[in-house]
């Protein structure tokens, strides 16, 4: 009921679903899937415009005795490409796991704890540092985090595996050229005959992380991994040496960005404003209060921008009149 509402209230721009858990053991016996109400729900979200962004995680999380003994148990992947295909998207998500022998041996980490650099022509990649001749060093390179995820590939008018991508569809990150699918539940789904697709001349490889643009509708947005999650998008500002976040985090501000853009709002509209509540940003020159609304509200005390050389300083402002500022998930 809660996902209906929400697939109908204006206010949301977006959608995140990340799977459904199987780690817990009354989700194992017993799986969240999605109604044929809510599947409608999210397609009519998505054709108005909605932007609807999707998550799986590898199937290590399947490998319990309770679920491999119980073919009706739908899968994450499953429960996930229902959606998909409800939105007549053609990605899915691979019932599989990400590995890497060769890259988690050198990072010394586990096969399935993935830092990938390599990054398809999406706006969402935009401005996502690589540093040719260290890709691999966090000191020079943002990497994207990918733990216990799953591949994504495309399927063709039939419903069967591509081995190319469709124009509407966009690659954002690939896995590395070691990187490698594996059924870790023994159902018989993923492993080597994953779609690998084309990153640079015979240079084939695992896609992780894609977008898709249907005509008239919103954009869809798959990974084979919770990218949002709050460990992967955690982000420290430091000048001094200190490893760069995590590519997670400028993609996800792209694609807030994206669908939320800044609105600038006239100084003169500000001022006039004598209303709580509202939320603005603004751009200009500014050597006092910016809003006599502050002024009042504060006692008289003036806010007072100054730079050493002359006094004045251009800035963008984002001022919060006497309102609650707005949570990250309040902007979906």
């Amino acid at each position: 009921a809660d996902l209906i509402a929400a697939c109908s209230n204006p206010k949301y721009k977006a959608l995140i679903l990340t799977a459904p858990s199987r780690r817990l053991a009354d989700a194992q016996t017993n799986p969240k899937t999605y109604s044929d109400a809510e599947l409608k729900a999210l397609a009519d979200f998505n054709a108005a415009g909605g932007t609807v962004i999707l998550a799986g995680w590898s199937d290590n999380y399947e490998n319990y005795e309770v679920i491999q003994k119980n073919p009706a148990i739908k899968h994450m992947a499953e429960t996930q490409n229902d959606v998909l295909k409800a939105l007549g998207s053609s990605l899915r998500i691979s019932d599989d796991a990400t590995y890497d022998d060769v890259r988690s041996a050198a990072d010394g980490v586990d096969k399935w704890r993935l830092y990938f650099n390599t990054y398809g022509q999406s706006f969402l990649t935009d401005g996502v540092e690589v540093d040719p001749a260290h890709p691999y060093d966090r000191l020079y390179t943002e990497v994207f985090s990918h733990y216990g995820g799953a591949s994504v590939y495309a399927v063709d008018a039939n419903g069967n595996p591509a081995s190319t991508l469709p124009s509407t569809v966009s690659p954002v990150v690939y896995g590395h050229a070691t990187t490698y699918s594996i059924d870790v539940d023994k159902d018989g789904k993923g492993g080597a005959g994953t779609p690998k697709y084309t990153y640079a001349e015979n240079d084939n490889r695992l896609l992780v992380m894609a977008t898709e643009q249907l005509a008239g509708k919103g954009l869809i947005v798959v990974s084979g991994a919770a990218f949002m999650s709050n460990f992967e998008v955690q982000a420290t500002i430091s000048d001094n040496g200190s490893e760069k976040n995590y590519s997670n985090y400028k993609i996800c501000e792209n694609l807030l960005g994206r669908i939320n853009p800044v609105k600038i709002t006239d100084i003169a509209t500000v001022q006039a404003q004598t209303e709580a509540g509202h939320k603005y940003t603004i751009e200009g020159v500014v050597t006092s209060n910016a809003s006599g609304y502050d002024e009042a509200v504060n006692g008289g005390h003036k806010d007072t921008f100054a730079s050493a050389s002359c006094g004045h300083q251009v800035l963008r402002r984002i001022l919060s009149l006497h309102g609650t500022a707005h949570r990250a998930a309040d902007r979906f």
